[in-house]
C-alpha cells in the first residue's frame, strides 16, 4: 500500500470514527443546557480525532459544532478538513456535517447524520490519471445515516440497534445496513440515555475505539447488508471510461463484454476458497449486469440462520490467527450469505 493510499484509508477510518462518535455520543447530556453541553462534547471529540491522526501524519482542521433547537435538536459543523501536513494539500473535506435526534424515550432513541457534500481530493489528483475517471464516477459525494437504538433487556444489558447508511456518488448509491444487538454489563438496569452515554465515553479516540470494542462489548448481528443502486445508466458511464483506455484499438459492445468477463473472472480467483463462493459469484455477476445496463442494483446480505443470532466476543476471537479461523467458522456455521440483483426490463434499459 502506498503512503498516499494509506493516508486515504486512515482518513476513511477517521470519517467512520466521526460518524460512530456522532451516532453514539448524543443523549447522555440531555438537560436544560443541552445545546452548549453538546457543542462541548462534539468539539472535544474532534480534538481527540485530531490528536489521534497526527501520528499518520494527517492534520485536521474544522469549524466548531454549533447546536440549535428547542424540541428537536441539530448540531452542525460547516466544514471538517483532512490535510496532508507535508504538502498542505487537502486530502478530504466534509461540508455541512450535521447531527440531529428525536423520538427520545426512556428506552429508545433515534439519531441522524447528514453531510450533503463530501470531497475526497485525492481522486482528483492529476497524477492518478489512469484511475481518476473511474474514481470520479463512483467516489462518495454525500452521506446520510440513521440509527435506532432500543433497550431489549435491562436485566442482561442488551440493546437492539438498526443502522442504515446511504452514500451517494455521481453514478450509484451505496447502502449499508446493520440489524443486531449490543450487550455490555454496564447497560444493566440503565435507561437508553445512560447506555448511549457509556458508549460515547468509551469511543473518545481512534485507538480507544479498538480497545473498548475488543474488551467490553459483545455484538450479535441478525443481518448485515450492502447494496449498490444505480443512480443513472451505469453502462453509459463505465463503457466510455473503458473505451478511453483502448484509444487506438477497436472497441465495441463485444469487446466491452469480454473486458467485463475477464475482470469478473480475475476478481473471482480470490474467492475460490471462500465458503460463500456462490453468493460472491452471484454478486459479481450482478455488478457485471449493472455495467451492461441490465440491472438497477445488486447486493450482498449476511443473514442469521436462526431467529436469535449468536454473540461475538471480539477480543477473544481476534487474539491470534487461530481465533480468526474460529471467527470464520462461526460465521459459516451461523450465517447465510445471499446475493440479490434487480434486473431491468429490456425496454427500460434503452
Amino acid at each position: 500500500m502506498t503512503i498516499r493510499s494509506r493516508k486515504i484509508t486512515i482518513v476513511l477510518l477517521a470519517l467512520g470514527a466521526l460518524a460512530i462518535i456522532a451516532l453514539l455520543g448524543i443523549g447522555g447530556t440531555l438537560s436544560f443546557k443541552f445545546k452548549s453541553e453538546m457543542e462541548n462534547v462534539l468539539n472535544k471529540q474532534l480534538e481527540n480525532i485530531k490528536t489521534s491522526l497526527k501520528k499518520y501524519p494527517i492534520d485536521l482542521d474544522y469549524d466548531p459544532f454549533v447546536c440549535k433547537g428547542i424540541k428537536n435538536y441539530q448540531c452542525s459543523s460547516k466544514q471538517i478538513i483532512f490535510v496532508n501536513p507535508d504538502t498542505k494539500k487537502t486530502i478530504s473535506r466534509i461540508d455541512d456535517f450535521s447531527l440531529s435526534f428525536k423520538d427520545i424515550s426512556t428506552d429508545s432513541i433515534q439519531i441522524f447524520i447528514d453531510s450533503p457534500k463530501i470531497f475526497i481530493e485525492w481522486f482528483d489528483d492529476p497524477s492518478n490519471e489512469s484511475l481518476s475517471p473511474i474514481y470520479k464516477a463512483f467516489k462518495p459525494t454525500a452521506l446520510s445515516c440513521s440509527r435506532k437504538e432500543k433497550i431489549l433487556n435491562k436485566k442482561t444489558g442488551e440493546l437492539t440497534s438498526n443502522i442504515d447508511c446511504s452514500i451517494a456518488s455521481e453514478t450509484v448509491k451505496y447502502r449499508y445496513n446493520v440489524v443486531g444487538k449490543l450487550r455490555n454489563k454496564n447497560f444493566i438496569d440503565k435507561n437508553i440515555l445512560h447506555s448511549i452515554l457509556y458508549q460515547y465515553s468509551n469511543f473518545s479516540s481512534l485507538e480507544k475505539i479498538d480497545e473498548k470494542m475488543m474488551e467490553e462489548f459483545d455484538f450479535a448481528f441478525d443481518k448485515l447488508s450492502f447494496e449498490i443502486i444505480a443512480s443513472k445508466n451505469v453502462k453509459d458511464v463505465v463503457y466510455n471510461i473503458v473505451k478511453e483506455q483502448y484509444k487506438t484499438s477497436v472497441f465495441d459492445d463485444e469487446a466491452y463484454q469480454n473486458y467485463l468477463e475477464v475482470l469478473k473472472a480475475f476478481v473471482g480467483i480470490a474467492l475460490i476458497e471462500s465458503g460463500y463462493q456462490e453468493a460472491f459469484e452471484s454478486f459479481f455477476e450482478g455488478l457485471k449486469q449493472m455495467a451492461l445496463g441490465n440491472a438497477s442494483q445488486t447486493g450482498l446480505a449476511l443473514v442469521s440462520k436462526t431467529p436469535s443470532a449468536p454473540y461475538f466476543k471480539i477480543n477473544a476471537l481476534l487474539e491470534n490467527i487461530m481465533m480468526q479461523q474460529d471467527l470464520a467458522t462461526k460465521i459459516n456455521n451461523h450465517y447465510d450469505l445471499v446475493s440479490q440483483t434487480a434486473t431491468i426490463k429490456s425496454d427500460e434499459s434503452k
